[in-house]
């Protein structure tokens, strides 16, 4: 009798572990997986910012991304949003990949772009972004459609915004992708006050001597070299 209390009671939390997890994806609304570019500045607050729900505040209970924002790689956060004693979990990966255009603070789910209200963003920047998460892939020869455009009237204005757009090649390829633009005021981070710039090593300064040196020799050869192909010659007269 007692072990099969014990096994209905593990069959129980085993499924309200599961109830649990399945609501926690839709009581905090946001991206799954979030790209940012290495040498870009973002933090988790401004991870943060980036989902909402009903209930109340979204937390961090775990995180793998700070202090490693600066490095190529996934890491694991878990966010949280709390109802009473009830704790609803979210997990999400951050890919740190190599680069970004610099108007765009991160990538949702592998298409969602993260922006703010200070410029427009143009077609050719959107592709880039969408092609450095692997969303889409472009040839030589591929054309773009602009199919549907909120975002552009109201690029100043914080709100999401749809963008759907098609692309095709010279290959047959034709296909039609839907995201969304989501705009910000400045975001947590306004205009720094100041940026630190490290200062100039001996070896940085000996290896820009060494290259200003370079540079001027071979202006100073090459003038040289012009000098006397272009020189006039003199022609000998016999006495």
């Amino acid at each position: 009798m007692k072990k099969i209390t014990v096994l209905l009671l593990t069959i129980l939390s085993v499924f309200c572990l599961d109830v649990i997890n399945v609501r926690a994806s839709t009581v905090i609304e946001g991206p799954e997986v979030i790209h940012k570019a290495k040498n870009q500045v973002l933090t988790i607050s401004d991870i943060l910012s980036f989902y909402e729900s009903d209930i109340g505040e979204v937390a961090v209970s775990f995180d793998e991304f700070t202090g490693n924002g600066n490095q190529i790689g996934t890491y694991n956060v878990q966010l949280y949003v709390a109802e009473g004693e009830i704790v609803y979990p979210k997990d999400i990966e951050v890919n740190v990949i190599d680069s970004l255009p610099a108007q765009i603070k991160a990538v949702g789910n592998y298409k969602d772009i993260y922006t703010n209200t200070s410029s427009e963003l143009q077609n050719s920047t959107i592709i880039t972004a969408l092609e450095s998460t692997g969303y889409i892939y472009t040839i030589q020869t591929t054309q773009m459609y602009i199919l549907n455009n909120t975002y552009k009237a109201n690029f100043e204005i914080p709100g999401s915004y749809d963008y759907v757009f098609r692309l095709v090649d010279s290959t047959g390829y034709d296909n039609t992708f839907s995201i969304k633009i989501n705009v910000s005021d400045s975001g947590t981070l306004p205009n720094p006050d100041y940026i630190y710039e490290k200062p100039e090593t001996m070896v940085s300064k000996l290896m820009n001597l060494l290259k200003t040196i370079l540079i001027w020799s071979v202006v100073i050869i090459s003038l040289f070299v012009l000098y006397k192909f272009f020189k006039p010659k003199v022609k000998a007269v016999l006495k």
